[in-house]
């Protein structure tokens, strides 16, 4: 077996890296060498310190990963987060453990950067890959179909997105969409990225503005004929007939705690369907546990104080937590939930299920609270930030 080693480079020659992605992604090289070019020209985590390979004893490339920084939104509370993704290895290359030196040394990186948690989107023909690698599913998708033949008179107009329209569609990105858990924080660059993406995609996005008077009312995202990111005020929701008709929509794939999602399952003729992905979609993998638990306990400290339960502590994956002030220290007495599996407390903690929705969960019965205490989030996160 040829040796190789895995590291950082203080250089990257963008030529082979896009070549060598576009030859492992295909099925088209020119369609993913464009698409790589895409990601090299406008998306902000792309530097020589998220780049992993891997290079043969010949200084050959024969493997590689990026690390993306993302923020993730749980329960209204900023998560950072260390996206793995483009994890490429040689044909030849393969079942040699490249891909496992890959993750291992991305895994180190993250830690010794005090990133607590890290994401992958496992495409389907890679099901089961991350798995051997630590990561729990946290995919959901939704897919609302829509029956509706109510027509109406609100004068609600739709024109495609114009630049000047960005600050206004990051602003109600965040009044609506940073209360729903599993969404993004984006800043200005992952924003500018997603624009030309969106323009690169013509026929998959459509990235559409809501006027009513000639102001600016709402923004939406049509994937194919799918709306799959949406902000809209809810006075203006009955005038979505008519604009889904002229976007050809055909069903909704949002957060189910987005309004729109609620207000259309309450008025409208729906078909709901929801796919959870065992092994791939959306995964998560806590690299520093401890961390993960000094960030939950100020969500917890804070849903204790509006149960009126600040006089309680909890015992949650060796460690406990004060209710009232949040403190964490580590404890050797037997946890308020136990689970099963280890799939089961990060999909808890991320608010993705309910200790209640836990299969084989044994859940402290002198703590009842302890199911208001870890709410059923339904982390979700919107389809334009699958990276």
């Amino acid at each position: 077996m040829e040796e190789f080693r895995v590291g950082l480079e203080n250089r990257c020659n963008r030529e082979e890296v896009v070549g060598f992605l576009a030859s492992i992604f295909g099925p088209d090289p020119k369609i993913a060498r464009k698409n790589f070019n895409l990601v090299f020209d406008y998306e902000p985590s792309v530097s020589t310190r998220n780049m992993v390979y891997a290079r043969s004893s010949k200084n050959q490339l024969v493997g590689m990963l990026r690390i993306v920084e993302r923020t993730v939104l749980v329960d209204g509370a900023a998560l950072n987060c260390g996206g793995v993704t483009s994890v490429a290895v040689a044909e030849n290359w393969r079942h040699q453990g490249v891909c496992s030196a890959l993750m291992d040394f991305a895994h180190k990186v993250l830690e010794d950067r005090g990133c607590p948690v890290s994401l992958v989107f496992a495409r389907k023909a890679v099901d089961g890959l991350y798995e051997r690698y630590g990561y729990s599913p946290v995919g959901r998708y939704i897919d609302l179909r829509l029956d509706v033949s109510v027509k109406d008179t609100t004068g609600v107009q739709l024109r495609p997105f114009q630049k000047k329209d960005l600050d206004f569609c990051m602003m109600s990105y965040i009044k609506y969409y940073h209360q729903l858990t599993g969404s993004y924080k984006r800043e200005q660059g992952i924003w500018d990225f997603l624009i030309h993406r969106f323009a690169e995609g013509k026929r998959q996005f459509q990235l559409f503005v809501c006027q009513a008077e000639k102001r600016n009312i709402g923004y939406g995202v049509v994937l194919e004929n799918t709306l799959v990111e949406f902000c809209l005020a809810p006075e203006f929701f009955s005038s979505c007939p008519s604009m889904f008709e002229s976007l050809a929509i055909k069903s909704i794939g949002l957060h189910p705690r987005h309004p729109f999602f609620q207000y259309a399952r309450a008025h409208w003729n729906t078909i709901f369907s929801e796919r959870f992905a065992v092994h791939g979609g959306y995964m998560a993998r806590f690299i520093h546990t401890p961390a993960v638990i000094r960030w939950v306990s100020q969500r917890l400290k804070s849903r204790a104080k509006r149960l009126g339960l600040q006089n309680h502590f909890v015992n949650v994956l060796d460690y406990r937590i004060d209710l009232k002030t949040g403190q964490v220290t580590p404890q050797q007495g037997k946890d308020d939930i136990i689970f099963s599996d280890f799939n089961h407390a990060v999909q808890m903690i991320l608010g993705f299920v309910g200790p209640e929705l836990i299969s084989g969960a044994q859940i402290n019965a002198s703590k009842p609270w302890l199911l208001n205490l870890f709410p059923h989030l339904y982390f979700q996160t919107s389809k334009c930030d699958e990276f």
